[in-house]
């Protein structure tokens, strides 16, 4: 199976306005794991050299907290990745614990798609920095907030759940269970942050 731009350019604005529809039509193409697994590495690289050019655009120093835990795109792209691979599983297991029917394809083919996304967004607020600074901020908070509820009915039609209220919950706690681990590991590997101003 082709998907041409065109095809793409319609999911993304059916994923916008119609987030249930597209996750029915992602998942009915029943994609295998591997193609969910490609898509989240390509996408968290893109995403991590999308953060390094910002800041170097922006000129502006990021916290000492970020500099540790993410340092270079190399390290940027492997904490990202950890996180959203850890997200996935949780999403998984817990949905299906909770008497969801989702698969770990589905999971990781539609977190995927997600993020590829949010790599566009960036990349919209890469160009917006340059011309339009104050844009570029208006972007990341709709994208941010488009993102979560967008991911929150995704994880509803995939598992099957009724209550979005309680989806959206569910999200956030699979999300700080998969920083929590990340985190764990990272202070064990690059000691604890520095503290202080």
């Amino acid at each position: 199976m082709n998907l041409t731009f065109s095809d793409l350019t319609a999911l993304a604005r059916e994923t916008l306005f119609d987030p249930r529809g597209s996750a029915q039509r992602i998942m009915a193409l029943g994609l295998p794991a591997a193609t969910g697994w490609t898509a989240l590495a390509l996408a968290t690289v893109g995403s991590a050299l999308l953060t390094h050019l910002m800041l170097a655009v922006d000129a502006v120093q990021p916290p000492d907290f970020f500099v540790h835990i993410m340092g270079g795109p190399i390290q940027t792209a492997i904490v990202e990745g950890a996180v959203m691979a850890g997200f996935v599983l949780a999403t998984h297991r817990i949905g299906r614990g909770l008497g969801g029917d989702g698969t770990l394809s589905q999971a990781l083919v539609l977190t995927g798609w997600l993020q590829f996304l949010m790599v566009a967004a960036q990349s919209a607020q890469l160009v917006l920095l340059v011309i339009l600074p104050w844009a570029a901020e208006l972007i990341g908070l709709l994208a941010g907030a488009a993102y979560l509820w967008v991911l929150t009915v995704f994880v509803g039609t995939m598992h099957g759940y009724r209550s979005l209220a309680l989806t959206f919950l569910g999200v956030l706690g699979a999300y700080m269970l998969a920083g929590f681990a990340v985190g764990i590991v990272l202070i064990l590997v690059l000691g604890p942050p520095p503290m202080g101003v």
